[in-house]
């Protein structure tokens, strides 16, 4: 290489590096700029965090109480006719007539029956019941039981003859895996 050839490549290389360092101090100063400059979305996310911090105890307590209180498991027709068990008297209870029941398939079948998710398992049932809307309000106010993890999942109403109405309840029960 002659001497001019060397000098170009020594400005040639100088001008690439001016120019690269430019690009990562740019870079690097506007990352930390944005963060110096919004001070008030880091009060944010510092109150978000402290929050978590805060209910984390309250999270435990809930898992700790879902543990102890979820029912087990014990085979789909006993789930079943457990299910039906507690909701038909609560059904002749508020003067409702029932027109239809039938076991509900899961969306998702597991080995022994009935939905999964892997940590829990239901069963449902769909009641078809017609009567006074006051009826069926109370009915479904005494089925919703979440400390005995029965919950409605679907509910249609339609008008029935003579100022009835015929409520359609997808009423599922959960349990735990074991």
């Amino acid at each position: 290489m002659s001497s001019k050839e060397k000098r170009l490549g020594i400005v040639f290389g100088s001008l690439v590096t001016v120019i690269g360092l430019t690009v990562l101090f740019q870079s690097l100063g506007s990352g930390s700029g944005s963060l110096s400059n919004d001070p008030a979305e880091l009060l944010a996310q510092l109150r978000s965090m402290e929050s978590t911090l805060e209910e984390s105890d309250l999270w435990k307590e809930r898992d700790l109480w879902l543990d102890e209180k979820t029912p087990v498991y014990p085979s789909e027709v006993i789930a079943s006719s457990s299910l039906l068990d507690k909701i038909l008297p609560i059904i002749q209870s508020n003067r409702l007539k029932e027109l239809s029941q039938e076991l509900s398939p899961a969306a998702e079948e597991s080995e022994e029956g009935g939905a999964s998710t892997g940590s829990f398992e239901s069963v449902s049932v769909r009641v078809v019941v017609e009567g006074a809307m006051r009826d069926i309000v109370q009915c479904i106010h005494q089925i919703q039981s979440p400390s005995h993890f029965i919950g409605i999942d679907e509910l249609s109403l339609e008008v029935g003859a003579s100022g009835t109405y015929q409520a359609t309840l997808l009423i599922t029960h959960w349990f735990a895996v074991e």
